[in-house]
C-alpha cells in the first residue's frame, strides 16, 4: 500500500486519486445487491472471524453501515483483526449517522464506557436517543435509566460535609450549581441544623433564599433549641421570615428560653419585623421563662421602634409599676438551671454575656466573681459577648479590665471570634482597645484571616491595615485572592514582603489573580517589583496562561503590556493559543494571532490550536484560525486531522466547515 508521505509527496498524486476513485466505482457488489449479510453473519456464528473479515470488505468500501456496523464489532472484540478501539468507534459513528439503530446503540454504549466529562455524556445521551426513536428496546431502557441517574447522582455524590463548608464559605455559585443537579438539601448535621439553618447562622441571606423553596424541615430545632424562624427573626431577614410564615410554621414556637421570634424581633428593635409578626397572628401576651412578654421586653429596655409598634397595633404596654424588674441573679440562675445542657456548666457571667443580660453581669461583677475566669473551651465572657455582638456587654467587661487579648483553647481571642462571627461593631471597638491584631489561632488564622474565611469583607477591611506578621499578610493575600475581596487584597499587596513567596504548588499572587480575573488586585501586583510575571506553577501555567485559560481578557490584555512570555506552555506543552482556544475567548485569540506566534505549534499530544477548537465544536475559533492560514492537514498523535477530531466528536457543522476549506485533494482521501 502506497504511504500517505508518498501519495502527498508525488507529482503524481492526481494519477493515484484517479486510480482509487476507479477501484471504488468498479467494485463489483453491494449489499444492497447482495440483498442481506446472510453469509457474513453465518461466518461469524461459525466462529471463522478472518472469512467475515473478507467478506465484509467489498461492502466497507461501498461505505454499507451495515458492513461498517459488523466490522466495528470486530474490531471492538479483537475477533479476526487486531483490536482497535478507535476504528471501532469510528465505523460505528459513519453507521449511526447513516441512521442505522442497531449501530446508534452500540455507538453510545462504547462512549458511555468511555466517557468521563459532561460533554462526552451529552454524545452518549445523543446517541442512545436517536437509537430509542428508532424503536430499540435496549436503548430506551438504557436511555430511561441514563436520565434517572442525570437526575439524582449529584445527590449521591455530594458530601453532606461539603454543602455546610460551601455554605460556610458563602459559596454561591457552588450551591447554584448543586440545585441545577437536582441535589437534596433536606439533611441534618450533628448539631440538629439543615443547611438552610446553616445559612441563615452563616448569615448568607442569598444562599438562605435559595434553599428555603428547597427544605421540606422548616420546623427542625437545633441543639440551642433554635428553629429556622428564631434564625431568621434574630438576623433580620423579613422576606425570608414572611416565606416561612407563609408556610405554614408555628409563628409562636419557642426558644431554649422561652422566647418567641416576637420576642426576638422586639429585643432587637426590628420595627419592621415586630410589625410582621403580628401581622401574621404572633401572640404578644406569651411570656418566656423569665416572665417576660415582647411588651414587657420593649417597655423595659426602652426599645423606641417596638414601642410605637405596639402602640399602633393598639397592644396595651406595662406601666412604669407593672414593667418588668430586672432578672435578679437567683431567678436567672434558676431560669439557667432548667436548661443548663445547652451551656455545658459555664460560669454565670459567660451565660449572661452570651444572652446580652447586662444587669446580670452587672451584678456578678458588683458580686465579685473571677471576671477571668474560663469555660470548658477555654473562653472568657469577653469571647461569649464579643461573638454574640453584645457591645454594651464588651465595653462593660473591659472597662473593668478583663484580659482583652485572652485565648481559648483555640488560641482564639474575643477579636478573632467577632471578626469570625461578622460582628463589625464588637471589631471597631476592640480595635479603638488595642486589641492584639497579630495573635493567630492554633489553624495559624489572624482575625483577618478569620474575617476572610467567613465572607465579611467590611471586617476584613478595617483588619487589612493593622498589625500583622509578614507570615499572616502574606496568608491573608492568598485568602482574600480566593475569596476575592479586591480591596483587601490590593490593601496586602503594599504591605507584603513576601510577595516573591510562592503558595501551595508553586503558585504566586499573580497567578490567582490572574486565574480569578482580578483586575485591580492584577493591575496592584503589577505595579510592584517583587513579582515574577513569567514564574510558572508545578504544572507550567504562568499568569498569562491562567488568564487565557479562564479568558480573562482584560487581565491578559494587562499582562500583555507588561511583556509577559507569549511563547509560554504548560508541562503538556500547551500553548497560549490553545488555552484560549480552550476558553473560546475570541478577544484573547485575535491578541495572540497579532503578534509573533506559532500558529501550528503542536502539545505533548500532537494536537494544534486548530485540532483543539474541532475537538470542541467551536466553529467561531475555527474559522478565526483557518482564516490565520492554521495547518488543516497536521495530525496528532492519535492520527487525526481537525476534521477527522471534528467528525468523530459528533461536530457535524464544523467538520463541514473545515472539509470546504481543505481543497479536493484533501476530500478524496478523508
Amino acid at each position: 500500500m502506497l504511504s500517505r508521505q508518498f501519495l502527498f509527496s508525488r507529482p503524481t498524486v492526481f494519477l493515484h486519486c484517479a486510480i482509487l476513485v476507479m477501484v471504488i466505482v468498479l467494485t463489483p457488489v453491494s449489499a444492497r445487491e447482495q440483498g442481506s449479510m446472510k453469509e457474513v453473519d453465518r461466518s461469524i456464528r461459525l466462529r471463522d472471524y478472518q472469512k467475515a473479515v473478507q467478506q465484509l470488505q467489498p461492502y466497507l468500501e461501498l461505505n454499507d453501515p451495515q458492513a461498517q456496523y459488523r466490522m466495528a464489532g470486530l474490531y471492538r472484540s479483537g475477533q479476526g483483526v487486531r483490536k482497535d478501539t478507535d476504528k471501532a468507534l469510528a465505523l460505528y459513528r459513519k453507521a449511526a449517522e447513516s441512521g442505522l439503530a442497531d449501530a446508534q446503540y452500540a455507538l453510545a454504549s462504547l462512549l458511555e464506557k468511555q466517557s468521563a466529562t459532561r460533554r462526552q455524556m451529552d454524545s452518549v445521551i445523543k446517541w442512545y436517543s436517536a437509537a430509542a426513536d428508532q424503536g430499540n428496546r435496549l436503548a430506551k431502557r438504557r436511555l430511561s435509566l441514563l436520565m434517572k441517574r442525570k437526575q439524582t447522582a449529584s445527590a449521591q455524590l455530594v458530601n453532606h460535609d461539603n454543602v455546610f463548608s460551601a455554605i460556610l464559605i458563602n459559596n454561591l455559585d457552588q450551591i447554584k450549581a448543586w440545585i441545577e443537579q437536582g441535589v437534596n438539601f433536606n439533611f441534618i448535621d450533628d448539631k440538629g441544623r439543615t443547611p438552610f439553618m446553616a445559612a441563615l447562622l452563616s448569615r448568607h441571606e442569598k444562599i438562605a433564599r435559595l434553599l428555603l423553596p428547597r427544605t421540606r424541615q422548616l420546623d427542625t430545632v437545633d441543639d440551642n433549641r433554635d428553629y429556622p424562624i428564631h434564625l431568621a427573626t434574630r438576623y433580620g431577614y423579613h422576606f425570608i421570615v414572611e416565606s416561612l410564615l407563609n408556610r405554614k410554621i408555628n409563628i409562636n414556637a419557642t426558644d431554649g428560653l422561652g422566647n418567641t421570634a416576637l420576642m426576638i424581633a422586639t429585643r432587637h428593635d426590628d420595627g419592621g419585623m415586630v410589625k410582621l409578626l403580628l401581622s401574621k397572628s404572633a401572640n404578644p401576651a406569651i411570656k418566656n421563662k423569665k416572665g417576660q412578654s415582647a411588651p414587657q421586653i420593649a417597655s423595659t429596655l426602652k426599645l423606641k421602634k417596638s414601642l410605637a409598634v405596639f402602640r399602633q397595633q393598639g397592644i396595651a404596654l406595662p406601666s412604669a409599676k407593672q414593667q418588668y424588674a430586672r432578672t435578679d441573679i437567683d431567678s436567672f440562675s434558676q431560669s439557667i438551671a432548667r436548661n443548663d445542657n445547652l451551656y455545658k456548666s459555664w460560669p454565670l457571667i459567660h451565660i449572661a454575656s452570651l444572652l446580652g443580660e447586662y444587669s446580670i453581669v452587672t451584678a456578678q461583677i458588683k458580686q465579685g466573681v473571677d471576671i477571668h475566669s474560663n469555660d470548658d473551651s477555654g473562653n472568657t465572657a469577653l469571647h461569649r459577648a464579643a461573638g454574640k455582638g453584645r457591645l454594651r456587654i464588651v465595653k462593660l467587661l473591659i472597662a473593668n479590665n478583663i484580659d482583652i487579648d485572652a485565648v481559648n483553647t483555640k488560641n482564639e481571642t474575643a477579636l478573632s471570634i467577632a471578626a469570625a462571627q461578622g460582628q463589625r461593631d464588637i471589631v471597631q471597638y476592640l480595635l479603638t482597645q488595642h486589641a492584639n491584631t497579630a495573635i493567630v489561632s492554633k489553624k495559624g488564622n489572624s482575625p483577618l484571616a478569620l474575617a476572610i474565611i467567613n465572607q465579611h469583607p467590611e471586617i476584613a477591611a478595617l483588619l487589612a491595615n493593622q498589625k500583622l506578621s509578614p507570615a499572616s499578610i502574606h496568608q491573608s493575600l492568598l485568602l482574600s485572592l480566593q475569596q476575592q475581596m479586591q480591596a483587601v487584597s490590593v490593601s496586602l499587596i503594599k504591605r507584603d514582603p513576601l510577595l516573591h513567596f510562592t503558595f501551595e504548588h508553586h503558585r504566586s499572587a499573580l497567578w490567582y489573580s490572574a486565574d480569578l480575573g482580578l483586575e485591580k488586585a492584577t493591575r496592584a501586583l503589577l505595579e510592584s517589583d517583587k513579582v515574577d510575571i513569567n514564574l510558572k506553577d508545578s504544572d507550567g501555567y504562568s499568569a498569562i496562561a491562567r488568564a487565557a485559560y479562564r479568558g480573562h481578557d482584560q487581565v491578559f490584555h494587562m499582562l500583555m503590556q507588561k511583556n509577559a512570555d507569549l511563547n509560554s506552555q504548560t508541562n503538556q506543552g500547551n500553548s497560549l493559543l490553545m488555552l484560549a482556544t480552550l476558553s473560546g475567548n475570541q478577544r484573547i485569540l485575535r491578541e495572540l494571532l497579532k503578534s509573533d506566534i506559532e500558529i501550528n505549534h503542536k502539545n505533548k499530544a500532537g494536537d494544534t490550536a486548530l485540532i483543539v477548537a474541532a475537538l470542541q465544536g467551536d466553529l467561531q475559533t475555527v474559522k478565526l484560525l483557518i482564516d490565520d492560514k492554521a495547518d488543516l492537514h497536521t495530525r496528532n498523535k492519535k492520527e487525526r486531522n481537525a476534521y477527522e477530531t471534528a467528525l468523530e466528536s459528533g461536530h457535524n457543522e464544523t467538520a463541514g466547515y473545515i472539509k470546504e476549506q481543505s481543497g479536493q485533494l484533501f476530500k478524496l482521501f478523508n
